[in-house]
């Protein structure tokens, strides 16, 4: 599997309308072999969590969505092991 960050500036205006997107700044994605978002944890601009999803109230912007990433070499990749850790911090 492979992490990826996503920076809201790929975004038009209209899809960050809910509060919570507001607050992000970036993504990082955790995709599957087909470069399928399956994870994602969002930070706000000074690198703190606003949100992990899939979670039991939440599905996620990009995890519940059918992207697929044709063409991830132009995104910064994150370590996998370090997505982990900070997908399972409580």
């Amino acid at each position: 599997m492979i992490v990826i960050r996503i920076d809201k500036s790929i975004f038009s205006d209209g899809l960050m309308y809910l509060q919570k997107q507001k607050k992000i700044h970036y993504w990082y994605l955790l995709l599957d072999y087909n470069n399928k978002p399956v994870k994602e944890i969002a930070f706000d601009e000074n690198g703190l969590i606003v949100y992990k999803a899939p979670n039991k109230r939440d599905y996620g912007l990009f995890s519940d969505s059918p992207i697929v990433f044709e063409s991830i070499e132009n995104y910064e990749f994150i370590d996998e092991s370090f997505f982990n850790s900070l997908w399972n911090k409580k």
